[in-house]
């Protein structure tokens, strides 16, 4: 078995990119997954019952089969290591990065999932989340085995960006929770979707371009299915995802901001909010106020480098600097006094964070630079965290979030300017 799946591996591999038919390698790339899995699978299992492991077989070269040796008495199972397929582990490590961030996205639809059997109300949540449980369960796995034949050693766990999301719903139940996790369904497989079209087409190796390209359906229709259970239960539908097989988002980018025009954007973004976060750590009176605002400093920081660094690689213009607009929510800041303070840092968080949100999940994921797409799909996730808190903390000191997006005296000001100077 360890012998045959390698040899299926390497032709699968070989003929979902050279042969001749559109058939055979739809054929090959539809079955290369599954084979993939068998391998790990027989690899594990042939551990345990001493087989050596160790073979890697050239396709066209017949090998004897091999001899089976006495498995040592350790008073334990022998703890099964996946073998590589050769050639593939350079390809596989540079595309680590994305499979740790989509198995931490699994884990965490595994989990929301089961946690969705005993404190969601409505059957159809119910009956939604014991799909994600199936059938993220089974691209889990595939992560691994892709992880495994690469040679790469890979411990799914749940990145501290979703934690919070997590605790976050679980605290709930009944209505509450079914609203809650589908309206996260939702945007996390908006995020989900986004991601596995760009490595589909832009993953170094070809065992996570064959996933991602397998899967994305699979998620496309989580998606639909999302929203569909969504309407239901009165969660936030608003699907905002554009890339470049949605709607608005590849065939005309006329409206999408070119590369270096987004980071320049973003760079003033982040320049403000750590100010921002700087002036409120000084001088906001409630704890919890300066806490989120020490955190946004620093989450705004650590983007702002790598922002910077992508920049500098790619050779886009980076002039790190405010504009008008930024300074003026700077200045707000700074002539508000006592307990006003907070009220206005927590209104123009919420404010900002629902303007940069939106930006990055339309503008962002429509770019034409595959390493703009990237830095936003990494940076998302901190910035919906960031609304998400800035929305409850807020509501905690007195500021309602929906009046505090209504009533944008910042985007009516800036709408004169624009008038005026035009």
């Amino acid at each position: 078995m360890i012998q045959h799946h390698q040899e299926d591996v390497a032709a699968f591999q070989s003929q979902g990119q050279s042969a001749r038919s559109a058939e055979a390698r739809q054929i090959a790339t539809s079955g290369l997954p599954v084979l993939q899995q068998h391998l790990n699978m027989a690899v594990q299992v042939g551990r345990q019952i001493g087989i050596n492991t160790g073979v890697a077989v050239n396709p066209s070269t017949p090998t004897p089969a091999p001899t089976p040796a006495p498995a040592p008495n350790t008073g334990t199972p022998p703890v099964a290591t996946p073998q590589p397929v050769p050639g593939a582990q350079s390809d596989v490590s540079a595309d680590l990065p994305f499979i740790r961030q989509a198995g931490s996205s699994n884990l965490v639809e595994i989990r929301l999932g089961q946690a969705a059997q005993s404190k969601g109300s409505n059957a159809a949540v119910k009956q939604f989340a014991q799909r994600m449980v199936t059938d993220h369960t089974n691209l889990q796995n595939q992560l691994t085995a892709a992880a495994a034949t690469g040679g790469q050693s890979y411990t799914p766990s749940i990145d501290p960006s979703d934690q919070w999301q997590v605790t976050r719903i679980e605290r709930l139940s009944g209505a509450d929770f079914d609203r809650a996790y589908m309206s996260y369904m939702i945007r996390a497989h908006q995020n989900a979707v986004s991601q596995f079209q760009i490595q589909s087409q832009s993953a170094r190796s070809n065992q996570i371009r064959t996933l991602a390209t397998n899967g994305l359906p699979m998620l496309q229709q989580h998606l639909s299915l999302a929203v569909q259970v969504g309407n239901q239960v009165g969660a936030d539908t608003t699907t905002t995802v554009a890339g470049p097989n949605q709607p608005g988002g590849g065939g005309n980018r006329g409206d999408v901001p070119a590369p270096a025009e987004f980071v320049r954007e973003v760079h003033a973004d982040n320049m403000m909010m750590i100010q921002l976060g700087e002036r409120a750590q000084e001088r906001a009176r409630n704890r919890e106020v300066r806490e989120f605002a020490e955190r946004e400093a620093r989450d705004h920081e650590r983007l702002q480098n790598q922002w910077t660094s992508m920049a500098s690689r790619h050779g886009l213009p980076s002039r790190p600097g405010m504009g008008p607009r930024h300074r003026e929510k700077v200045e707000l800041l700074e002539d508000a006094r006592g307990n006003n303070v907070d009220r206005v840092y927590m209104t123009l968080m919420i404010q900002q964070h629902s303007d940069e949100v939106s930006y990055w999940r339309k503008e962002g994921r429509a770019s034409r630079s595959a390493q703009v797409r990237e830095l936003v799909n990494r940076g998302l996730p901190t910035l919906e965290r960031h609304f998400e808190q800035a929305k409850e903390i807020g509501r905690r000191i007195g500021v309602n979030p929906e009046a505090a997006l209504r009533n944008r005296t910042d985007v009516s000001r800036a709408k004169k300017k624009d008038k005026n100077r035009d």
